[in-house]
């Protein structure tokens, strides 16, 4: 059997090159996200009740420390708890999709607007109904 060099294909390909990884976060860097993301927490109320505040804060901080944070995965833990602070999404570019599922959302909340506005509508007339009979 004879072999054959196929064109354009190297001999030698290169060995699968291991993933970049920023390098390891430093202490001030982690740091200063547990802070954040503590007093973030601490405005939304998490911590409750205020005597477990410390073991959970324990708790938190040993989860991220048992995964070995990069500078990268610090950036983009920070980065998605502003997002979810801020409550708003950014604007959808041209052809993303993601205005036709901002309006499906839309939509929704407001049939369930309406859903909740027309089982308040029942409800108040079925209180006006059991007070006018008490009444007769």
């Amino acid at each position: 059997m004879r072999l054959r060099m196929v064109p354009g294909r190297p001999w030698r390909r290169p060995a699968v090159s291991p993933p970049d990884r920023s390098m390891p976060a430093t202490r001030e860097m982690t740091l200063a996200f547990f802070d954040f993301l503590e007093a973030k927490l601490d405005e939304r109320g998490f911590f409750r009740p205020a005597g477990k505040k410390p073991v959970m804060q324990r708790n938190l901080r040993n989860i991220f420390h048992r995964i070995g944070l990069t500078e990268q995965d610090v950036r983009t833990l920070w980065g998605a708890i502003v997002r979810l602070v801020e409550g708003r999404a950014l604007k959808c570019r041209r052809g993303s999709g993601c205005g036709k599922r901002r309006r499906r959302v839309e939509k929704v909340q407001a049939e369930a607007s309406t859903a909740k506005n027309i089982f308040v509508l029942i409800n108040d007339v079925c209180d006006l109904d059991v007070r006018l009979r008490t009444r007769a």
